[in-house]
């Protein structure tokens, strides 16, 4: 067992390249999550700091604490209890995805406001616990229309990235691809929707919904509001 600052104490992975941990707090009964940098001043450590701190939802993540120990930078982080939508046992039925879709756009609704795009809005970092929670906000950015035309922004997960997305342009509409791809992965089990030609849809509301929240074109795709008002 590995101990941190005398606070924290977790099991160290026998594959030494993960740097994303659960941790006990020592004489609490409760979790946090550690994430390990290998520089006292990695930039995505300073990021995914800086994001946290603004964010106060109860399904989004916050920093509990943030130290150095050698030349490692640790970032705590708040534990959402839950399974990820990549690893539930088995897809959702279409009531289950139109809950987490309203959840979802929610969380995306409450970004937009405070101009935050998320960037990795995968079944990776979309956990299901009473609530949809997303994690991971390593990747996001604050709006402005120049992410939305600059060429030099292109980050994110390949399988659940919008296509303005993979060219370098970041915008809310992004995330509600990812949101859409997400559950599309959760009804079916398919990703990398982007490179596909033609997509099955069910019929109804949540079919409708996600096949609009899917449009290529920018323009076309559907945002967080209209899939609440939509759904609700």
């Amino acid at each position: 067992m590995v101990t941190l600052q005398g606070k924290y104490r977790y099991r160290e992975p026998k594959d030494y390249s993960q740097d994303v941990f659960i941790a006990n707090v020592i004489g609490k009964r409760r979790k946090v999550v550690i994430k390990r940098f290998w520089s006292r001043d990695h930039p995505l450590c300073f990021n995914e700091r800086l994001f946290l701190e603004e964010l106060d939802h109860p399904e989004l993540p916050k920093v509990e604490d943030y130290f150095c120990e050698g030349d490692k930078t640790y970032l705590v982080i708040s534990f959402y209890p839950g399974t990820e939508i990549k690893k539930m046992p088995e897809c959702g039925t279409e009531d289950s995805v139109r809950d987490c879709l309203i959840q979802g756009a929610q969380l995306l609704q409450y970004l937009k406001g405070i101009n935050i795009v998320h960037r990795d809005v995968t079944p990776n970092n979309l956990v299901k616990g009473k609530k949809l929670a997303l994690i991971d906000f390593g990747l996001a950015v604050f709006y402005s229309p120049l992410t939305d035309r600059r060429s030099n922004t292109r980050a994110g997960t390949w399988a659940y990235m919008a296509p303005e997305q993979s060219e370098g342009h970041a915008h809310f509409k992004s995330d509600v691809w990812g949101l859409g791809a997400s559950m599309y992965f959760y009804l079916t089990g398919l990703y990398g929707l982007a490179e596909m030609e033609e997509l099955w849809f069910p019929e109804g509301v949540v079919g409708n919904v996600l096949r609009d929240m899917l449009q290529k074109d920018l323009e076309k795709r559907i945002s967080a509001s209209d899939v609440l008002e939509r759904l609700k």
